[in-house]
């Protein structure tokens, strides 16, 4: 390999490596707001509970859920990139190079819905060219994933539970039993009928 070419490489091996690193820290920033957004639906929650607003304490404990679960995924993928970013910077065998692309194709897919077009773009462009420049086999390239939106996925009750019973907590509020909740409810219509 020429020292032209062996610097060129290296410079589009660097760039990889930032592009890589940038979407990273932009991840991690959007993986905090997440962590704030679901610390001030959990301060609602309690504000609802204080209020006696059980169904809407409910609904924004599941956003709680929601919230939470995409900072973790958003964390994850930082974290990945920031590996992947690490091992392209580093003096790796050429073997280890090849496997830290291949898994960069994986997790750049994944990005799709979360940073932006050009950028996803402009990164799959890259990878592409420095993966001919290596002699990898380019057709894992193939179509993109996209990370799932959490908002649409199923809440499991039991961390929505989890999450209402800390805000009870902090509250000093009982929680509600479902037989309860439902006894209130009648009564309340019964007294509505009455006063017609």
């Amino acid at each position: 390999m020429g020292v032209l070419r062996r610097k060129k490489l290296s410079q589009r091996l660097f760039r990889v490596a930032a592009m890589f690193d940038g979407i990273a820290r932009q991840l991690r920033i959007q993986s905090k707001s997440m962590e704030r957004q679901a610390e001030r639906k959990f301060e609602r929650v309690k504000e609802l509970y204080k209020k006696g607003l059980v169904e809407q304490a409910i609904q924004d404990a599941r956003k709680v859920v929601q919230f939470r679960k995409r900072a973790v995924k958003l964390d994850g993928l930082a974290e990945n990139l920031m590996d992947i970013s690490s091992t392209l910077t580093s003096l790796a065998p050429l073997a280890d190079m090849k496997k830290a692309l291949e898994e960069s194709i994986r997790v750049a897919r994944s990005l799709t819905g979360v940073v932006g077009r050009e950028t996803l773009s402009e990164l799959f462009g890259e990878l592409r060219a420095l993966m001919i420049e290596l002699g990898i086999t380019v057709d894992v390239l193939g179509e993109r994933e996209g990370m799932a939106d959490v908002t649409a996925e199923p809440v499991p009750e039991a961390e929505v539970k989890e999450v209402l019973e800390r805000a009870a907590m902090e509250v000093g509020a009982e929680l509600p039993t479902p037989e309860l909740e439902g006894l209130e409810e009648r009564i309340k219509k019964l007294r509505e009928k009455g006063e017609r």
